[in-house]
C-alpha cells in the first residue's frame, strides 16, 4: 500500500524531512531575475490558480484577493504565475500593481527554471498553486 512506500524505500526519521534546500535554481538565471527585479522593497512572489479543472476550482482564487497586501507601503507583488487565469493581470483593481515578465517567463523547453529564479529573487511566497508552493519549499524560500 502507498503507506508502506517509506518503510520499502528505507525510509525513516533521520532522513524524512530531507535537508532543506534540495533544489537549486541556475546561477545565471538567477542573476537575471535579481537584475529584472532589484531589492528594492519586500518583494512577494505570487500565483492565484492552477489548472482549470474540477479540483483547482477549489483551491484556486482571483488575482484580485492580492489587492490589499499589494497596497502595503513597501510590498511589490510579483507574478510568479504561468497559464490559466493569466488574463487577470488585465483587469486588475484600481491601485493593483503586480509585476509580471510576460510570454519569455518558463517559456523554453523546461518547466519551472525562470520560476524558480524568480522564487529566489523574492522575500516571500504566496500561492494557491500545489507546484509553485512544492518548488518554492524544495528551495528553501518562506512560502
Amino acid at each position: 500500500s502507498l503507506l508502506s512506500l517509506p518503510g520499502a524505500l528505507g525510509l525513516g526519521m533521520d532522513n524524512i524531512p530531507a535537508n532543506v534546500p534540495y533544489l537549486r535554481a541556475e546561477p545565471a538565471r538567477i542573476q537575471v531575475a535579481r537584475q529584472r527585479i532589484g531589492s528594492a522593497d519586500f518583494r512577494i512572489g505570487i500565483c492565484w490558480q492552477g489548472g482549470t479543472t474540477k479540483i483547482d476550482e477549489g483551491r484556486s482564487f482571483p488575482l484580485a484577493w492580492f489587492h490589499k497586501i499589494g497596497r502595503l507601503p513597501g510590498v511589490r507583488l510579483i507574478s510568479l504565475h504561468k497559464g490559466a487565469g493569466e488574463g487577470q493581470l488585465a483587469s486588475m483593481p484600481d491601485g493593483m500593481s503586480v509585476e509580471s515578465f510576460g510570454a519569455d517567463f518558463d517559456a523554453g523547453p523546461d518547466a519551472f527554471l525562470d520560476t524558480a529564479a524568480v522564487i529566489l529573487s523574492c522575500n516571500l511566497v504566496i500561492t494557491s498553486d500545489t507546484a509553485v508552493a512544492h518548488l518554492a519549499g524544495a528551495l528553501g524560500a518562506p512560502t
